[in-house]
């Protein structure tokens, strides 16, 4: 009899101290999976289960079961987020911030709802949906999609903005934006300056207004280094006189440009020669005929301008300095129309 009372006490005492005995065996089994979820962050050491506790568990295993909530919670939450344990708390001051975005892959699109908008994975791609059931694909193979990043069908690789709009930054206050670029009606490449100020990106031959920004050859090859652009002896296509004692135009803008310049040049008869030429910026002082005057070859009040030369022989040249007007234009005047010409631009400064 004794032996048996004895052993029902023995059964009653280890039912009482059965959740003693449970909760040390757990903290190492604790322990160990904290261990494997280290190094696999979709292992979770504390099970998430609706179901527990049961109606029938010991209210003595409560304060477990709320513990294994808080745990399970808190790995969960530190997938995507900031959420770890200082100790046994989560107490960082960043605690619920993103610190990366998962999206668990799907095979269809979403359904839409009014005033919401979904951004998801499908296929291993990422996608957006408004709330007008727009979807749009953002990646594919690891990539920015740029059919995504633009206005209509004209080319899916590119990112292109509409015509004649400015792309805009934010300033750096970040209080407002900033137009930066656009291609306009022309198709022509617009900057724009902080101050509201444009400039056109040009090409060498469609250069023309004060603010149109060239690239490095058109610099190069348009602005000298000493101060003279030397033309390689470009010639004028001025080649003969059609009246005699008439100042004619040579139009050297092809090759000074529309603009006024002082301009060095190698003249000279090929054939027919020995004759009497002046030269002076087109519409000059000293009327239409500079050889009316007497004395015109000396430095009179209407001819100070002039540059003149008298050859003796085919062949004969001479080199002077004629400045042009402001399209490029120089004038020529000649007692004879026989001559054959040769009108060599040396160099010239603006």
């Amino acid at each position: 009899m004794k032996t048996k009372t004895k052993h029902i006490l023995i059964v009653v005492l280890l039912i009482w101290l059965s959740p003693a005995i449970s909760n040390a065996l757990y903290q190492p089994i604790g322990i160990i999976k904290l261990l494997i979820q280290s190094q696999f962050a979709t292992v979770f050491s504390s099970t998430y289960d609706i179901a527990t506790p049961a109606g029938t568990d010991s209210p003595t295993f409560a304060d477990d079961r709320m513990r294994e909530i808080k745990a399970a919670v808190q790995e969960r939450m530190a997938v995507d987020h900031k959420f770890s344990l200082t100790g046994t708390e989560v107490s960082a001051t960043d605690t619920g911030e993103h610190t990366k975005i998962t999206f668990n892959t799907t095979i269809s699109d979403p359904t839409q709802v009014s005033g919401k908008a979904h951004a998801y994975m499908k296929s291993d791609e990422l996608f957006y949906q408004d709330d007008t059931n727009t979807t749009v694909q953002i990646t594919s193979a690891g990539a920015l999609l740029g059919d995504s990043l633009k206005d209509d069908s004209v080319d899916e690789d590119a990112i292109e903005l509409s015509n004649n709009a400015f792309m805009s930054a934010e300033d750096f206050g970040g209080g407002g934006q900033v137009s930066i670029i656009k291609v306009d009606l022309s198709d022509d490449v617009i900057i724009r300056s902080v101050s509201g100020n444009t400039a056109k990106l040009s090409s060498e031959a469609t250069l023309a207004g004060p603010t149109d920004i060239v690239h490095k050859a058109y610099v190069d090859n348009n602005i000298p280094t000493s101060g003279f652009w030397n033309t390689s002896g470009s010639e004028s296509s001025k080649t003969s006189m059609s009246s005699t004692n008439i100042f004619e135009d040579v139009n050297l803008s092809g090759i000074v440009g529309s603009n006024t310049a002082l301009v060095y040049l190698q003249f000279r008869e090929t054939a027919n020669g020995n004759h009497i030429y002046a030269f002076r910026q087109k519409g000059g002082p000293g009327g239409t005929n500079p050889f009316a005057a007497p004395g015109w070859q000396q430095s009179g009040n209407d001819q100070a301008s002039l540059s003149s030369v008298d050859f003796a022989n085919t062949g004969d040249y001479c080199y002077l300095m004629v400045p042009t007007d402001s399209n490029g234009f120089i004038e020529i005047a000649s007692n004879s129309t026989a001559a054959t010409l040769e009108i060599t631009v040396i160099g010239f400064i603006k």
